[in-house]
């Protein structure tokens, strides 16, 4: 009987032992990820902003203007919110706002742009930066002023 116990305990220690090092295991993993997510980040937001260095020269200060992506906003779609959120971010003091009722709307695309979508929303372009980045006047807008 008291070898059993003795058994067990041994092999009830030893699993201890191995769930004690796979969470030590684990904790420093998350840490290191922690570490190179935070730089990953910082660089990712970072070169999200250089796309839009000469857009911020094109536009006055406290400009209030449009924006367009690559397809209909949506408040659940995870990507386009954080695009929208970059954008709004790496044109300040610009104000952007997500819709294209404003004379300059500004289109951030990572796809071929959708012409039917730009003729839809009566977009014409003024100035292409590259990289996905293209200013819009609202032709609507245009013509009543």
């Amino acid at each position: 009987m008291k070898a059993k116990i003795i058994t067990l305990s041994l092999f009830i220690l030893i699993i201890l032992l191995s769930y004690f090092n796979l969470i030590r295991v684990s904790y420093k993993e998350l840490i290191s990820f922690n570490k190179n997510c935070d730089f990953l980040c910082e660089h990712f937001i970072d070169k999200y902003e250089k796309r839009y260095i000469e857009v911020k020269k094109y536009l006055p200060a406290r400009e209030k203007i449009g924006y367009i992506s690559d397809k209909e906003f949506n408040w659940l779609d995870e990507i386009e919110v954080n695009k929208y959120f970059l954008t709004q971010y790496a044109l300040i003091p610009v104000l952007v706002d997500n819709n294209y009722n404003y004379k300059f709307v500004l289109g951030n695309f990572h796809k071929n742009i959708n012409p039917k979508r730009l003729q839809k929303s009566n977009l014409i372009p003024v100035k292409d930066f590259g990289k996905g980045i293209v200013l819009f006047m609202n032709k609507d807008l245009v013509e009543k002023n």
